[in-house]
């Protein structure tokens, strides 16, 4: 399943806590210029909270800031320096507003009036099933659970599209928030179709080899290969090899030695770069003795 939390550009449209990257000593003046590297939010910092104007921010000038709002603030890219208001618990930014920012430990995040599902994806809990076996049918996931910062978010407030999901592979779920519920954007997560089981139907032994044939359907069109595991009888420790083709030569294999042989099959997506959906075993074969 894909994981993507959102460090470097995101678009904010809600409601978050992040987790801390870099600390300031609590008795060192901070210098403004130096730690707030985005202009406009510099000038925003140094004219909002700089009492004695003299470019550092003070403990005494830190202290006791629990909402920052830059809503009307001149374009803010960045807010790296934000770290150092301790007591800082929300961050107001302005609608459809595209910050580079790293997380912050108990700090909440708003944009507009509703609660962005980009921003705070880390801190939305999603539970649904999420590996499926290829049925030649569309698999649709139900949501068991979905909360953002531990609040329900009702089914009402949001709509569900399934993207390749008929075919065996990766498939996605992508989320995105009704107009006007409270929420917007998207989350966008995957599962996994796994293909049927392969059965090896006949093995062949040869001069140091096994030639291994197997039975298998194609459950995806975007590709499918299969994996053979591989081991001397009586020992642990596994060894595989891939292939495209439903029968597979296994070389370099112990003369007098009987192996045991396991094979499944591979489902890859679309785009090339995700994993595969790895199907299940099928049972173990134990072939005579190499000659």
């Amino acid at each position: 399943m894909k994981k993507k939390i959102r460090a470097g550009l995101i678009s904010i449209t809600m409601a978050c806590t992040f987790i801390p990257t870099f600390s300031f000593a609590a008795d060192t003046n901070v210098n403004i210029d130096n730690n707030f590297w985005d202009a406009n939010f510099a000038r925003y910092i140094a004219k909002t909270f700089d009492k004695n104007g003299d470019g550092y921010l003070s403990k005494d000038e830190t202290s006791g800031v629990t909402t920052i709002d830059i809503t009307k603030a001149k374009r803010v890219d960045s807010v790296d320096g934000i770290e150092c208001f301790k007591d800082l618990k929300t961050l107001k930014v302005a609608k459809g507003a595209d910050i580079y920012m790293e997380p912050i430990k108990g700090v909440t995040v708003y944009e507009g009036n509703g609660i962005s599902l980009d921003a705070c994806y880390n801190n939305v809990k999603l539970k649904f099933k999420t590996r499926h076996k290829y049925t030649g049918k569309s698999i649709k996931p139900e949501i068991k659970t979905f909360t953002v910062n531990g609040k329900k978010v009702p089914k009402s407030k949001y709509t569900i599209k399934y993207l390749e999901n008929k075919e065996a592979g990766i498939a996605d779920l992508k989320i995105t928030a009704k107009k006007n519920s409270g929420y917007s954007g998207t989350i966008l997560e995957t599962f996994e179709i796994y293909p049927k089981t392969p059965s090896i139907s006949k093995t062949t032994v040869g001069k140091g080899a096994v030639t291994v044939k197997m039975r298998a359907k194609v459950s995806s069109t975007h590709g499918q290969k299969y994996q053979v595991a591989y081991k001397v009888k009586g020992t642990s420790k596994w060894k595989y090899k891939k292939s495209k083709n439903q029968t597979i030569k296994i070389k370099s294999l112990k003369k007098g030695k009987k192996y045991q042989i396991k094979v499944r099959a591979l489902a890859y997506a679309s785009d090339p770069k995700e994993p595969p959906a790895k199907g299940n075993w099928s049972k173990v074969k134990t072939t005579s003795k190499i000659k």
